[in-house]
């Protein structure tokens, strides 16, 4: 009988193991989703700089992603010059990432799948704290 609770118990443990490893393996290569907000730029992808200047508006909108989070989506409405120049930005930049900078934060990492259109842009961020900062940013009038 002690052999018998021998093998179940070496069974168990070797389960426990296995299940323990696989949940490490996938972990470890799950895909880590950055913070909305960081300030170092990557050399490899094309960055697009908005800065106070290029802005006529913002707005704010808070909502649920479809889940219980909340969003805080901020809309930037473009200067008629900046509007152009980013509609250019998308032209060159059709099926590639590309990064939109507000200030030196990088805000945004997205594949331009299709031509810009239209006058404004949309960010979602996690917090109100976040868009809240850039809405003040982009008030600042040089």
């Amino acid at each position: 009988m002690a052999q018998l609770f021998s093998l179940g118990h070496y069974t168990f443990m070797k389960n426990t193991t296995i299940s323990l490893l696989l949940v490490l393996f996938v972990s470890a290569c799950s895909h880590k989703t950055a913070s909305t907000t960081v300030t170092s730029t990557s050399a490899d992808i094309p960055q697009y700089s908005i800065l106070a200047a290029d802005v006529d508006s913002t707005s704010v909108e808070t909502r649920t992603n479809g889940t219980s989070a909340l969003l805080t989506r901020v809309y930037v409405e473009f200067s008629a010059a900046k509007a152009a120049d980013m509609k250019k930005f998308g032209h060159d930049h059709l099926n590639q990432t590309v990064q939109f900078l507000i200030g030196t934060n990088i805000v945004s990492t997205i594949g331009i799948g299709g031509e810009f259109s239209g006058t404004s842009i949309a960010f979602d961020f996690t917090t109100s704290e976040e868009a809240n900062r850039i809405i003040d940013y982009l008030a600042k009038k040089p």
